[in-house]
């Protein structure tokens, strides 16, 4: 979501473009993944992520989410996730922390 509305504060993007994607994305999201509720634990986590990290609030808890989530997989001996995002500094501290990760280029995001 970040992308889209960085988009919109270029000018790239009308604000009704951004809005229109912004509830497409939040109503795919509602029905195409599951939510992580976020928990007091995920909160201290985050937390304890920016001892370690040069992290923004917002980015601490997107990472402390997937590592609870790793965790959760590893245990249940499925598939691990797949941390999936366009902030370059995120895929670093996401790769220090071990997750397998996707990086979407913001030039290639399309709308």
């Amino acid at each position: 979501m970040r992308a889209i509305c960085i988009k919109a504060h270029d000018k790239l993007i009308t604000n009704a473009d951004r809005d229109r994607i912004v509830t497409l994305f939040r109503r795919d999201s509602q029905s195409a993944y599951g939510v992580l509720p976020l928990t007091d634990s995920v909160c201290t986590y985050a937390g304890d992520l920016c001892y370690s990290h040069r992290l923004r609030s917002y980015d601490a808890v997107q990472l402390a989410s997937v590592l609870v989530l790793r965790r959760e997989t590893l245990l249940k001996r499925a598939s691990p996730p797949i941390f999936v995002t366009a902030d370059r500094d995120l895929i670093t501290f996401a790769t220090t922390e071990g997750l397998m990760i996707q990086y979407l280029r913001r030039d290639t995001i399309h709308i």
